[in-house]
């Protein structure tokens, strides 16, 4: 390195930053690397910060002719150098603000993947009505292992944002961002990204006895043939307004859903079943396989009450749907009042 220089003002010399680059990218191998900010003299303020590291931008861009972002940490006294290339695959990964804590060690195995001419940036969002964090990785190894890990851990691939997309919400200070250096342990991860979460994990609110539990009614799962489907939402919406809760499939299955999946999971989810009956249910497939499978599961129950409710909308002969149905008693909505109906689903669920 040269001497007999004034530090301050070797951040614009091009030979000297040269012979910096070289060294401390293990001749260009490395893309992302650090360089102590000791060897432009003191950086002890915003304004001298600024014009070190631009004018260490622009005399590498000018060097390598390709793009490079910077980063200087206080604490650290170091300067994060990372050369941009197009050639690298990329991912931004989204994962639950409130559990950041319980995300750092993942964090440092996949930082600890990323290959040296890669990088890992962390960004937060603190602002109250849009809680984020995430990172936005860059490598050219181990990109398939780096995605198992995240989707085993429940983070979320975000393919609407790159680099660039995050840097524009910095702007207009939506995000607070930071990359890690190559092989950072989790102490030093922890100590560098925690003061950029300006709230509390979840775990410290739970060590000081909040509960996080979310209390739900007792759900009815509504089993119905889709003939009937305008009488039943009207019954339904009916029962709704005095305080019952239901799982119905129009509402439950979203467009490309498995249709017997989300129904066996909705009826495996509800409490009890209500059936509705009527001459249209002997056509229907699927109120019959629902019927069915509520049937067998009475059948075995022991004990005197039986937790399901039958509704006839017809004069339909319940033993023409299923043989033995017609042993149940059943609500007939032609001759009894939605009031006794209320009442007695209510007695069900308790």
């Amino acid at each position: 390195m040269r001497k007999g220089i004034d530090k301050d003002f070797l951040a614009y010399d091009l030979d000297y930053v040269r012979e910096l680059y070289l060294f401390y990218s293990g001749n260009s191998l490395k893309k992302r690397f650090s360089i102590p900010s000791s060897s432009f003299g003191r950086i002890n303020d915003s304004f001298s910060e600024y014009f070190v590291l631009n004018s260490l931008k622009n005399i590498l861009e000018r060097l390598n002719r390709s793009q490079f972002l910077l980063q200087y940490y206080h604490k650290y006294k170091k300067i994060l150098v990372m050369e941009v290339t197009e050639k690298m695959k990329e991912a931004t990964l989204t994962f639950p603000y409130e559990e950041y804590d319980q995300y750092l060690p993942i964090l440092q195995k996949i930082n600890g993947l990323v290959s040296n001419n890669g990088s890992l940036t962390v960004f937060v969002n603190n602002v109250p009505y849009a809680l984020e964090a995430g990172i936005f990785l860059t490598t050219t190894s181990n990109y398939d292992q780096i995605m198992e890990i995240a989707k085993g851990n429940n983070m979320k691939l975000d393919t609407t944002r790159g680099l660039m997309e995050i840097i524009l919400g910095l702007g207009e200070r939506q995000y607070n961002m930071m990359s890690l250096f190559p092989q950072m342990n989790q102490e030093e991860i922890d100590s560098m990204l925690s003061p950029m979460f300006f709230f509390s994990p979840k775990s410290d609110f739970e060590k000081e006895g909040f509960k996080f539990s979310k209390f739900s009614k007792k759900k009815i799962f509504v089993s119905y043939c889709h003939k009937n489907k305008t009488v039943v939402g009207d019954i339904i919406d009916n029962l709704r307004s005095y305080g019952l809760d239901f799982w119905i499939d129009e509402e439950q299955i979203d467009v490309g859903d498995r249709l017997m999946e989300r129904i066996d999971k909705g009826m495996r989810e509800a409490d009890i079943p209500i059936v509705f009956l009527s001459n249209a249910t002997k056509e229907s497939m699927y109120a019959k396989h629902e019927l069915q499978t509520f049937f067998s599961q009475i059948i075995y129950q022991t004990g005197d009450r039986k937790n399901w409710y039958i509704v006839k909308l017809d004069d339909v002969n319940p033993n023409d749907i299923l043989l033995g149905l017609g042993d149940f008693k059943y609500f007939d909505v032609e001759t009894n009042e939605i009031n006794e109906l209320v009442d007695s689903l209510k007695r069900k669920l308790k």
